[in-house]
């Protein structure tokens, strides 16, 4: 997963504003930080992606692996 692809799954999974939210004030247990801080240090999008997930209870199967999906499916 891409920084770009990051940013493209928070958009998806919590609209309407709150990813941007969650992304700079939520603390990931995980990495002791919010998940732009964990970003800018280096940590993998994927492994903050998961955390987010799993912080918000939102880690299902489908938002584990949203980058994986058919991008020509809708």
């Amino acid at each position: 997963m891409t920084r770009s692809m990051f940013n493209a799954a928070v958009d998806a999974v919590f609209p309407r504003g709150l990813g941007v939210s969650l992304v700079t004030d939520q603390v990931l247990t995980e990495f002791g930080a919010t998940a732009e801080a964990s970003l800018d240090k280096g940590a993998d999008p994927l492994e903050v992606w998961q955390a987010l997930l799993r912080e918000t209870d939102r880690d299902t199967e489908e938002n584990l692996f949203w980058h994986r999906r058919d991008l020509k499916r809708k």
